[in-house]
């Protein structure tokens, strides 16, 4: 046979004119016959086909070697000697006379057992993956090394209502906000580029039309030389967050409007192991209603207690903030005087109220200062 003895492939050779089959020893390599118990009638390898692939493999290779064609190739499962079977690549070559006619064939069995059971696995793999995402309330995706998106979770389609196959590659971006694009574009690009997390937000039109906020997050993972061999990442919807920080924020800018329309100032400081250690100063008018710049206000408790609370009333006031912090009272109420940034005096009523942990510690003083000074006048 030609070239049979390089090879350990299962190498047979059909000769049409005398309707006989030869093999050589890879037969016996990869699926146990011996040689001389080969028959050398065609019929023996075919017998040997699955029966479940056996009508396919004949149609395709009659229709071929009937044909004009020069080769084929085809997949089926053979059986060996001790009946299990294997998957097999067939690939044949038909020589042929000088008006057409198929006179001798020769082909060769290749074992691809484990490709193919590495492609169940690998299906099977996909599928698990497939129905994890499709059961997380985020939206999924999948990109490349390069940044293009390869896949798309159900999420996805349903929300936008375009197909996953409109969305592949870097289309994504058409259902991203106009706004959001080319910034989120960039950011991407960057991130692939700098080979680090992706960490993002944008708006995303949902199929009626309206445009969704979305935190969205990537990481590459890598094979073990260290080079990134995929993205993964999620979208969650934000759009209920965004929206209450919106509202917040409107709130706390017109009640920032109405406290800076009065002559009250609004404080309150974290107190942990019952010692207050830091003020956070919600509105600073007092500051300027005393001749100090906001911005360089102090936000330290002493520091703060030190300008706004006159020299001569420091002890008392603090002896009496004490007093209301060690015992079970919430309320806190006293009158004190103030420096002016120019030497004068001004008198305020502060007002807190001491917020507690379960086991009775104070962890929060909240309170308000009025200036009060026209009423002590008077």
């Amino acid at each position: 046979m030609i070239v049979t003895k390089m090879t350990r492939d299962a190498v047979w050779e059909w000769d049409l004119n005398t309707d006989t089959v030869r093999w050589n020893e890879g037969v016996l390599t990869l699926f146990g016959y011996h040689l001389e118990n080969n028959e050398t009638v065609p019929g023996w390898r075919l017998e040997r086909i699955h029966p479940d692939d056996r009508a396919s493999v004949e149609k395709h290779y009659f229709s071929v070697v009937r044909g004009k064609e020069l080769s084929w190739l085809d997949e089926y499962r053979f059986r060996c000697a001790d009946g299990s079977y294997k998957e097999v690549r067939d690939r044949g070559y038909i020589l042929r006379d000088r008006d057409g006619r198929a006179s001798r064939i020769i082909g060769a069995l290749l074992d691809i057992t484990e490709r193919k059971r590495a492609e169940v696995a690998l299906r099977e793999s996909e599928q698990r993956w497939r129905s994890l995402t499709e059961a997380l309330p985020q939206m999924v995706w999948s990109a490349t090394p390069d940044g293009a998106c390869d896949y798309f979770s159900k999420q996805w389609t349903q929300h936008t209502g375009v197909p996953e196959s409109d969305l592949l590659g870097w289309r994504w971006l058409q259902v991203l906000h106009p706004d959001d694009r080319e910034p989120t574009r960039t950011f991407w690009t960057d991130s692939v580029a700098g080979r680090g997390p992706y960490d993002v937000e944008y708006r995303v039109r949902r199929s009626d039309g309206e445009y969704r906020w979305f935190k969205t997050r990537g990481v590459p993972i890598r094979d073990d030389a260290g080079n990134i061999c995929k993205w993964f990442g999620t979208c969650t919807d934000v759009t209920t967050s965004k929206q209450l920080e919106e509202k917040l924020r409107h709130v706390n800018a017109r009640l920032d409007l109405a406290v800076r329309g009065s002559n009250i100032a609004i404080w309150e400081c974290d107190m942990p192991d019952g010692i207050i250690v830091e003020s956070h100063p919600i509105f600073l008018n007092v500051w300027e209603s005393l001749g100090y710049d906001p911005p360089t206000a102090p936000t330290d408790f002493a520091s703060a207690f030190a300008l706004l609370v006159h020299p001569d009333d420091q002890e008392r006031v603090g002896r009496e903030i004490q007093e209301v912090l060690a015992s079970d009272s919430r309320e806190f109420e006293t009158e004190h005087r103030v420096r002016h940034k120019d030497g004068s005096d001004r008198w305020r009523l502060s007002r807190a109220v001491t917020l507690r942990d379960p086991e009775g510690n104070p962890v929060r003083f909240i309170g308000s200062s009025v200036d009060i000074t026209d009423l002590k006048r008077a």
